[in-house]
């Protein structure tokens, strides 16, 4: 097992942990929380020093410096980005043309395609759809 997937599965468990420990906290006030200007200060008086709270700080630090470490050691690996193998814009690409004849056949010619002839110095009369 790699380091980095124990490091994973570590914040993974710490995350859960986190989750379950800042459900488990009693609320700070009343419903405007601390916002809303209840008469008790941030943490109280004994407030931060629950075991609740120390566990809530230990998973968000485990947290941070995990992603820190996963961050840091993807980019010392120097893996590749997936548009590292594409071409670049502009770059010719392969435009041969497509045969769609069936397996064994030869394909068969057609004749291009042609317009007629307009003559340049007359100029188009509009059609009236009224007149027979």
């Amino acid at each position: 097992m790699t380091l980095s997937v124990f490091v994973t599965a570590l914040m993974v468990l710490a995350a859960f942990i986190l989750i379950g420990a800042v459900l488990l906290q009693p609320s700070k006030g009343g419903a405007g929380g601390v916002l809303g200007g209840s008469s008790q200060s941030l943490f109280g008086s004994t407030g931060g020093t629950t075991f609740l709270f120390r566990l809530t700080m230990w998973c968000a630090g485990i947290i941070m410096v995990g992603s820190l470490f996963l961050s840091w050691s993807r980019i010392r690996e120097g893996r590749r980005s997936v548009v590292d193998g594409m071409a670049p814009i502009g770059a010719p690409v392969n435009t041969a043309p497509v045969s769609t004849a069936p397996v064994g056949t030869a394909p068969v010619e057609s004749a291009p395609a042609t317009t007629p002839p307009t003559d340049a110095s007359a100029p188009a009369a509009p059609v009236d759809a009224n007149k027979p």
